[in-house]
């Protein structure tokens, strides 16, 4: 038996920042995304998002390579915004670590977006994110990195 404890934040976006998550997708996409995912052994710890991307706090615990588990999330979620009118969307997506003893941090972190993102942008935020967790080579779309 392998003692471990995964826990992940995912902020999956738009390349077009189309907005395909406007306030009454919201409730929906997370219903639809949690269901799907406890299903396929993940937890979901939290979920927030603002008009063009979405968080997921979650806890591995399927026996999904880590890879393959995220493409099938995005997957999951083109499916969905494909369904609810948004066809053709291309997602991306950022991938970082969280220790446990940061869970409560980034919860609340993800519970706040629509006040975050009244003071910042979503490119903002992600370069944070990036820099925070020692991303190198990476653009964002509409953005270059110094």
């Amino acid at each position: 038996m392998v003692n471990q404890k995964l826990i992940f934040h995912l902020v999956v976006f738009e390349r077009n920042y189309g907005g395909f998550l406007e306030q009454p997708n919201q409730d929906a996409l997370f219903d639809f995304v949690s269901g799907w995912c406890q299903d396929t052994g993940i937890r979901v710890l939290t979920a927030g998002c603002n008009s063009n991307h979405l968080h997921l706090l979650f806890e591995q615990v399927s026996d999904l390579p880590l890879q393959q588990l995220i493409r099938l999330i995005v997957r999951k979620i083109e499916e969905w915004a494909n369904d609810h009118g948004h066809a053709s969307i291309e997602l991306d997506f950022g991938l970082f670590t969280v220790s446990y003893s940061a869970i409560d941090k980034i919860s609340r972190f993800i519970d706040s977006q629509q006040e975050h993102h009244e003071l910042v942008s979503f490119e903002e935020e992600f370069v944070s994110l990036l820099d925070k967790h020692h991303v190198e080579d990476w653009l964002v779309p509409s953005q270059k990195r110094a």
